[in-house]
């Protein structure tokens, strides 16, 4: 473990998505996107696919890789 720490940074980021956190404290126990309409899991580069904004699809990953903060 020592040596692994040694070699490597980690870094944890406890809540990348605040205010879709906030909408799952409130009740919202399935939300999966942000305040754009997002889901951040399908915002990333690999495997990124274009699909149309759908306001009842919780999978729309936004305009192009990294499209959000």
């Amino acid at each position: 473990m020592v040596k692994l720490l040694k070699e490597y940074k980690l870094l944890v980021v406890f809540d990348a998505n605040p205010l879709g956190r906030q909408k799952v404290d409130e009740g919202d126990l399935c939300n999966r996107v942000n305040e754009n309409g997002v889901d951040l899991n399908r915002n990333y580069d690999s495997q990124w696919k274009e699909n149309p904004v759908d306001t009842a699809d919780q999978t729309y990953s936004g305009t192009h890789p990294f499209s959000e903060k």
